[in-house]
Parts: C-alpha cells; sequence; structure tokens
C-alpha cells in the first residue's frame, strides 16, 4: 500500500527528475568553468604584476559569496554561513584593493 501512495504522489507531482538533473549538471558545469577561468586570469594577472589580480579574485569571492549564502538559506548550517562572510570580506577586500590600485595610476 506505501508502495502505491508514493507512486501516486509522484506522478501528481509536477517535477521531472531528468530536467532537474539536467538544470544541476549545467549548474555544475557554469561553476566549474567560471572557476577555472578566474584561476587562469589569477595565474596570468599575477605573473604579469598586473592589479586585475584583486579585480578577478574579487569576482571570484563575490561568486562563492552568493553561491555560499544560497546554500546557508537552505541548509541553515554556521558553518556556511561563515564561509559566506569570509568570502564576503575577501571580495570587498580584494574591490577596495584594486580601486585603490587604478586611482594611485
Amino acid at each position: 500500500m506505501k508502495k502505491e501512495k508514493i507512486l501516486e504522489k509522484v506522478i501528481q507531482s509536477d517535477i521531472d527528475e531528468d530536467i532537474e538533473y539536467a538544470e544541476n549538471r549545467k549548474h555544475e558545469l557554469g561553476n566549474i568553468f567560471l572557476l577555472t577561468f578566474s584561476l587562469l586570469l589569477l595565474i596570468f594577472s599575477f605573473i604579469l604584476k598586473s592589479d586585475a589580480f584583486y579585480a578577478v579574485a574579487a569576482l571570484s569571492f563575490a561568486y562563492s559569496a552568493v553561491q555560499k549564502f544560497e546554500n546557508y538559506l537552505s541548509e541553515k548550517k554556521k558553518i556556511t554561513l561563515f564561509q559566506f562572510i569570509l568570502d564576503g570580506v575577501l571580495s570587498i577586500s580584494g574591490l577596495v584593493i584594486f580601486i585603490v590600485a587604478m586611482l594611485k595610476k
């Protein structure tokens, strides 16, 4: 009897697991590409002693902070909140350093 009720609930719900899986996979691939691209930019800007290093770092940390905040809203774990705050502080610090370096030129 339980199996029939569970099957009935799944059929009545509008959740399509294939579409949900594809969306999650697409999101995961987007994260991988963004972080890889950011890492490459960070390496090149560090090697070339460019001020863009701080801008790319700020962007990467800001993206990470947004993800951590979304995770915190769903999980309510203190470690996720700490990671969100840390990423936010690092992002703002990188942005401030970048702006100050640009204003000095």
